[in-house]
């Protein structure tokens, strides 16, 4: 998104969060219609406060005398806004160039940010990257790489092992522990997220529901649902089906039209993988990876999505081949015309911010009740932190990232999460809980974060689904080969690694 989304879709927030302070700081009480603000502010201002309270594990005496210290970052806006902002009373701008200075301040150093390429022309960045590092230059201390992308040159021996990293404590509620787990490869950890990105946040998936068709149309509550453990596939599906109308009337449903759900084939269905606890990797006993796909699992969930997305007739589901219906997609959602949309979360603070129905945010379902809770699909927006194997400062390095993270654990998440899209965005105190659960699903896999690396393993259901076809065998017999060839080629370079 550009930077003009993001200081529009927060201005409300900011003005939101400005009235509270104020009102707290005199005597007089707030006008009636302010008590709900109000009170969702007090829970936030007091999460806030809990947060920022956690104190880190770093010295409080560690100084490096003014070093610099260089990030090198994607290219795109708010790749490059997660580390540099400057003040421009936008609630994340500031928070992020509070965050920096706060940094900077504590450790004695000077923070620089290098801007890359956009994802767009990304794979010219990873050569610029290749180039640099192969040639002895030091001038990147970290490098936040794009997710989609940086993992294919982990094991061209480029990158350091984290956990050899000085004061960088990777145990810490601030970084991602599912990827710590998941891309520990022999023994070494090469990335790590966390709080120190909001792209982690901002690339999360959901699922928006209109409250106002779900009450026209006598929809269950999804909200309890979800607390109770009982919104699943199968309840998606029911959920789905009790909307639709032929709203004018030609006996065929297209885009004028209103469903249960309108619905794509790459990002939308790559989630239900995320969301169903798929897995494809496991580790051998020196703890490498190995394919070991859960078939019969996937093959059912194929039939599923397959059975939702082109067999329910209350489902406007669409293939890729026939065009960007993204647009179509927020359209019928706006316009109460669509029950529930898939969504990036950060994507709701942009595409549905003039919406004027009400809407609730919550999870993806669980594949059954059984699952244990509810999973998190992040698109691969996600930076991935990294060191370069040519950074002389590892001290330096360690305690940066873990500053950077902690610090924003404690005060940039919060801003983003509990003001920007609590308050404003989520639009009711309950979607604030639906929020919670979301961002502790997040399920960053092995399969997931190296699939460009590996035979595209984790794009079974987009291909499936852009294909509008249901054979996962046949698509495993085709694929399995050349993905177990380029996973065994990954290992054998990470196994040369030592």
């Amino acid at each position: 998104m550009k930077k003009s989304y993001r200081i529009a879709a927060l201005m409300l927030a900011a003005l939101i969060f400005a009235l509270t302070f104020a009102a707290g700081c005199g005597d007089s009480a707030p006008a009636a219609d302010e008590t709900t603000a109000a009170a969702t502010t007090a829970e936030t201002e007091a999460a806030e406060t809990d947060r920022s309270q956690t104190p880190d594990d770093l010295p409080d005496d560690l100084d490096f005398g003014g070093e610099e210290f260089t990030i090198h970052v994607r290219g795109d806006e708010t790749s490059y806004e997660d580390f540099f902002s400057e003040q421009t009373g936008d609630i994340i701008d500031d928070v992020i160039y509070n965050r920096n200075r706060a940094v900077e301040e504590r450790l004695n150093t000077a923070i620089s940010v290098y801007r890359g390429k956009g994802w767009e022309t990304y794979n010219d960045e990873l050569k610029n990257i290749r180039n640099a590092v192969q040639a002895g230059d030091d001038s990147w201390d970290v490098i936040a790489g794009w997710s989609a992308r940086i993992p294919i040159v982990a094991n061209e021996g480029l990158f350091l092992n984290l956990y050899e990293l000085p004061y960088l404590n990777l145990d810490r509620e601030w970084w991602v522990q599912t990827l710590k787990e998941e891309l520990t490869i022999g023994g070494k950890l090469y990335f790590a997220t966390g709080d120190i990105t909001l792209t982690l946040l901002e690339a999360a998936y959901v699922i928006c529901f209109n409250k106002a068709l779900a009450v026209d149309y006598n929809v269950p509550d999804l909200y309890e649902a979800v607390n109770n453990g009982s919104w699943t596939l199968d309840m998606m599906a029911k959920t789905a089906s009790l909307v639709s109308a032929d709203l004018n009337g030609d006996g065929k449903y297209d885009e004028n039209d209103l469903y249960g759900c309108a619905i794509t084939s790459s990002n939308n269905v790559d989630c239900f993988l995320q969301s169903s606890g798929i897995k494809m990797i496991v580790r051998d006993e020196d703890g490498y990876p190995k394919f070991e796909m859960e078939y019969d699992k996937i093959a059912q969930l194929c039939d599923w999505v397959y059975g939702f997305m082109y067999e329910t007739p209350a489902v406007f589901g669409r293939s890729y081949r026939d065009g960007d219906f993204s647009g179509a997609q927020y359209n019928l959602f706006k316009t109460d015309r669509s029950l529930l949309l898939p969504a990036v979360l950060d994507n709701t603070r942009s595409g549905l911010n003039d919406m004027e129905s009400d809407y609730g945010i919550i999870p993806y379902p669980k594949y059954d009740e059984n699952q244990e809770k509810y999973l998190t699909r992040i698109q691969d927006a996600l930076a991935l932190m990294c060191v370069p194997i040519t950074n002389p400062k590892t001290e330096l390095a360690g305690a940066m990232l873990e500053a950077m993270a902690a610090e924003s654990y404690r005060f940039v998440t919060p801003q983003y999460f509990e003001i920007a899209l609590k308050v404003k965005y989520s639009r009711d105190e309950i979607s604030s809980q639906m929020l919670d659960i979301v961002r502790d699903g997040a399920y960053l896999n092995f399969a997931s974060i190296y699939n460009e690396s590996i035979g595209y393993p984790w794009f079974v259901m987009r291909e499936l689904m852009t294909a509008k076809s249901k054979d996962f065998a046949s698509w495993y017999a085709k694929n399995e080969p050349k993905i177990i060839k380029a996973l065994d080629k990954c290992v054998e370079a990470f196994e040369e690694l030592g």
